[in-house]
């Protein structure tokens, strides 16, 4: 009886463990092969893209590599490169937060920063812009708010969603966010902000 009971837990566990190398998803070899694009383009200082667009792209891609559970050197150089280069306004400072605490890394200092940095002076505007100097944006109030809820706060988010609330455009074409100030919406900006909302 004891047998019967172990051999059935025995092939309970391996059961457990094999049928999810079964289930894959049909976009599985699609997403693997978009990692190994990815991996295959990273900058030699570990970073992606370049310019004004290599802290967001960097971020992303190792957010992609996360989703996909691929801790491989791509990952670790993109993680270290995170490290070693300091956000210079709210968008890099939130895509760090991102990317970087679910790696372990210690993100109080860029948290303590985004808190300081929300427009809550501003009637209206309680959102966060590229730095404290600028008025509110969905972009980087989305990005902010999403830093936030992974790291479970809530200190002035009601502000800062009332802000996107009251910054959707409203004309009959066009329902979505801007960057900024804009009058046309940004199809990036609206679905972070929507991330956001969810």
């Amino acid at each position: 009886m004891k047998s019967t009971a172990k051999m059935v837990m025995i092939a309970w566990l391996v059961l457990m463990w094999v049928i999810p190398a079964f289930a894959a998803t049909p976009y599985s070899s699609n997403a693997n092969l978009a990692v190994q694009w990815l991996s295959s383009h990273q900058n030699i200082d570990g970073s992606w893209g370049a310019g004004d667009t290599k802290y967001p792209c960097t971020a992303e891609a190792v957010l992609a590599l996360q989703a996909m559970n691929q801790r491989n050197s791509a990952y670790y150089w993109g993680i270290s490169w995170l490290e070693n280069n300091s956000p210079q306004n709210i968008d890099y400072m939130a895509r760090r937060i991102l990317a970087l605490a679910p790696h372990g890394d210690n993100v109080i200092a860029e948290v303590a920063s985004l808190q300081a940095a929300q427009a809550l002076a501003q009637p209206g505007n309680s959102g966060w812009g590229l730095t404290l100097a600028y008025q509110g944006s969905p972009l980087d109030s989305a990005l902010a708010i999403l830093a936030y809820s992974q790291q479970g706060l809530t200190t002035n988010v009601p502000a800062a969603l009332a802000y996107l609330k009251s910054s959707q455009l409203t004309t009959a074409n066009d329902m979505g966010w801007p960057v900024a100030q804009e009058s046309t919406s940004d199809p990036a900006t609206t679905a972070l902000v929507i991330m956001a909302l969810a």
